[in-house]
């Protein structure tokens, strides 16, 4: 670290000292999909600019008897480590969408009460090896991480109800998927996919998925093995036709598309269920007040 990059650094930790942390802290209600909401103590410090986890946020829990049960801290790309996070045993919600992470810190893995574990939009974030012990995490977020495949050490993570793939452009989904049996929703918009994957077919408990900003000009009729799905999202596949036995998914109540799709040849106990959108599929899952 530079001369300037330490200086920087001691002036940031002066700035965010125990009483302006405290300015960021309240309990707020963390809406999520496929999961029950969460009303925890959050640590709100999205967008400040931030260079390093001010060291400050252990003196919380020490002076003022308050227990950080979460942490937001999107959009700020100059954090590149955040091991301190892992001494704040109670976590139950990380958030650090547009970070500057090249692995999850070891330290992380004494979070056993972590559940939701938001790490999109780092391109640059290679190293997955703690998340083997995060065994209660249910929502993650890996959109837009540059991701090829899906890292091995995720498919220990067998209670994952929500997972978003997005923006990772070629990635290949593999059988790999087929482990996260409670699976609720899944997000593969955006990865330059052709067709939906076989794997995808395999998640019999699955009730949201979305496929926008694809390339795919069918859904394949496999996706009537769906028993459990409830809505699909398609925006942006201009060319996409649905298989005559999506309207024998019964329980399917949603098919979101855009003004661009043709829908001539559209069954009419299909048509009932569509919904025209100008407006796609966000870019990743985010958490309410994001």
């Amino acid at each position: 670290m530079d001369v300037y990059r330490r200086i920087r650094t001691n002036e940031q930790q002066e700035k965010w000292d125990l009483y302006e942390l405290l300015k960021h802290l309240e309990v707020t209600e963390w809406v999520l999909n496929d999961m029950p909401n969460l009303s925890l103590e959050t640590l709100d410090l999205d967008g400040c600019g931030l260079d390093s986890i001010p060291s400050a946020i252990l003196e919380i829990e020490y002076y003022y008897f308050r227990i950080i049960t979460a942490v937001s801290l999107n959009h700020n790309p100059n954090i590149t480590e955040a091991d301190m996070l892992g001494k704040l045993e109670d976590l139950k919600a990380i958030n650090m969408w547009g970070c500057g992470l090249s692995k999850i810190p070891n330290s992380w893995g004494q979070l056993h009460k972590l559940q939701v574990l938001g790490l999109g939009g780092m391109p640059g974030l290679t190293g997955f090896a703690p998340m083997k012990k995060l065994t209660n995490v249910r929502w993650l977020d890996l959109g837009y991480c540059g991701l090829t495949s899906i890292p091995d050490e995720i498919t220990h993570l067998a209670k994952l109800a929500v997972l978003a793939l997005g923006g990772n452009e070629g990635i290949v989904i593999d059988d790999s998927l087929c482990c996260f049996w409670n699976l609720r929703t899944l997000a593969l918009n955006d990865c330059g996919l052709k067709e939906v994957p076989l794997p995808v077919f395999s998640l019999i408990n699955l009730t949201n998925l979305h496929l926008d900003d694809n390339c795919l000009s069918t859904l394949g009729q496999e996706i009537v093995q769906l028993k459990e799905l409830q809505e699909i999202s398609v925006t942006g596949n201009d060319n996409l036709c649905f298989p005559k036995l999506l309207s024998q998914c019964d329980k399917v109540k949603r098919v979101i598309v855009d003004e661009k799709l043709n829908l001539t040849n559209v069954s009419h106990s299909l048509r009932r269920k569509i919904m025209i959108t100008r407006k796609a599929f966000g870019k990743h899952l985010e958490v309410a007040g994001d």
